[in-house]
């Protein structure tokens, strides 16, 4: 690992994973030691930071994503999920998320039908999300 940057908030780290050859995003809370190495970094030409998604995720993916929320989907979107607010409307009835995903656990998280059935959240299918 090559760590070389801190996320705004300061709760997560960027670091480059020397095995999966990418950069990625790891919370402080969760490492348990640090050593110190007096080396330059191998790979500093390959270091990225990344915009996370509402999701918190970073990747390399963009994939537009629609969900479809109840009201109580939606409070508890934005109490775990505060950023996003900003891609969220209410149309006919509904709250609609519209917004882009930088990772595949993006993806998974929200495609989950046991989570969808119990918080009144759908995904919609077919990639239109509504946005020209």
């Amino acid at each position: 690992m090559e760590p070389f940057a801190f996320t705004p908030n300061m709760i997560d780290i960027w670091a480059y994973d020397v095995d999966k050859q990418d950069s990625r995003v790891y919370k402080v809370m969760r490492i348990h030691s640090v050593e110190v190495l007096d080396t330059p970094w191998a790979h500093a030409d390959k270091h990225e930071v990344r915009k996370p998604d509402v999701f918190r995720m970073s990747g390399k993916l963009n994939e537009k994503i629609v969900l479809e929320l109840d009201t109580r989907a939606k409070s508890l979107l934005l109490e775990e999920y505060p950023m996003a607010e900003k891609d969220l409307k209410r149309e006919d009835g509904k709250w609609i998320l519209r917004t882009t995903i930088h990772s595949p656990a993006s993806w998974s998280s929200t495609n989950s039908s046991s989570a969808g059935a119990s918080t009144g959240a759908r995904l919609r299918r077919g990639g239109n999300t509504g946005r020209e």
